[in-house]
């Protein structure tokens, strides 16, 4: 088997896997003035605070509105959707 058959077979074996896996994580910051939100790791530990003008990756952009609405505990940004977690631990689903 070549190398590109080879590279084929693992990315048909994990590809459907990994773009069911969040890229990132972000939520309301309750730090006060000048942070908003920040972004969160897999295990829910903050990596980075972010002011209101502060960029972001493009991914983790897509969610800055919702996290900055004290009803959602934390968005869960993936390739293909956007999941707000509510406080109560309920999900919403918005695509996009």
């Amino acid at each position: 088997m070549d190398h590109a058959a080879i590279a084929a077979s693992i990315h048909a074996e994990f590809d459907p896997i990994m773009d069911t896996l969040p890229i990132g994580f972000v939520a309301k910051c309750y730090l006060g003035a000048p942070y908003r939100v920040h972004a969160l790791d897999g295990l829910g530990r903050i990596i980075e605070h972010y002011a209101a003008n502060d960029p972001m990756s493009p991914d983790l952009e897509r969610g800055r509105k919702l996290a900055e609405n004290p009803a959602y505990a934390v968005i869960e940004i993936y390739p293909d959707k956007i999941v707000a977690i509510r406080t109560d631990g309920t999900p919403l689903t918005v695509t996009g």
